[in-house]
């Protein structure tokens, strides 16, 4: 299993996708609605965000969603109060796979996944599931990682 943070407008046009997902128990958090930049939001904006669209999901997928990745990591007062209000937690990462870097080829984003998760012995890693690069790469480093000896567990369940 995995945590996968999700955005609200893609839930239902990849509806078959997520049903896979919420029945393979996996952690469905939630990324807010559009991947806005929240802090650049007035107080409805972040409102319509953070909370308003994950509760029609709650409704229509009949889930719980508990956690919170903000998007770009990026957060104010407004938000954060938002957060803690609709969560358990707001969930960051510390190792960025970078997947998003357009100079950065498959075997950049890979070494640097796999020589980070050993520095740090574990860690939450960041893809985006919208990037060819990570979609190629992704089942070459979770099969490195469990062959080192890792093993994956969602730390929030």
């Amino acid at each position: 299993s995995a945590d996968f943070f999700v955005v609200g407008k893609n839930v239902d046009l990849y509806k078959d996708d997520f049903i896979k997902l919420v029945n393979s128990n996996n952690l469905i958090g939630y990324h807010s609605n559009s991947h806005s930049n929240l802090i650049k939001l007035d107080k409805e904006k972040q409102y319509e965000e953070i909370v308003s669209s994950k509760k029609l999901i709650e409704k229509n997928y009949g889930i719980k969603i508990d956690y919170f990745r903000a998007p770009y990591g990026s957060r104010n007062n407004i938000s954060t109060e938002l957060i803690n209000s609709a969560y358990k937690k707001h969930i960051l990462w510390n190792i960025d796979s970078q997947d998003w870097q357009k100079d950065f080829t498959e075997d950049i984003i890979y070494e640097r996944v796999i020589r980070l998760v050993h520095l740090y012995d574990g860690g939450i890693v960041l893809f985006h599931d919208n990037h060819l690069k990570t979609q190629n790469i992704l089942e070459k480093v979770i099969i490195s990682l469990q062959d080192s000896g890792f093993i994956f567990k969602s730390k929030f369940n």
